[in-house]
């Protein structure tokens, strides 16, 4: 992560891809989980990605998320959406009694 030099906030990485569950989709869902600093969002297309180009810079990356999947319509996801649907799976108990 970088920090701007304006307010010296932290800056997160947002991955753009086009297809949900996509090979880069998968990539970049498998290094979210191993780094809390990145967002994935999926149905982008060109025109999506001109029009919300410039907010980038106002917005933090939750905010750029919502909004981005806001605009986008019903094509446009995000992990954090996809897992507020569908939370994820946790054991609760050890596998194999180890």
């Amino acid at each position: 992560m970088r920090r701007t030099a304006r307010d010296g906030r932290r800056r997160r990485v947002i991955f753009l891809t086009d297809n949900t569950g996509a090979a880069p989709y998968r990539v970049a869902a498998l290094l979210s989980h191993k780094h809390t600093h990145c967002e994935v969002i999926s149905g982008i297309d060109y025109p999506l990605l001109e029009s919300m180009y410039l907010l980038r810079q106002n917005l933090s990356s939750e905010a750029f998320r919502h909004a981005i999947v806001s605009a986008g319509g019903p094509a446009v996801s995000s992990l954090w959406h996809q897992q507020q649907k569908n939370p994820p799976f946790r054991l609760l108990h050890e596998p194999y009694g180890n």
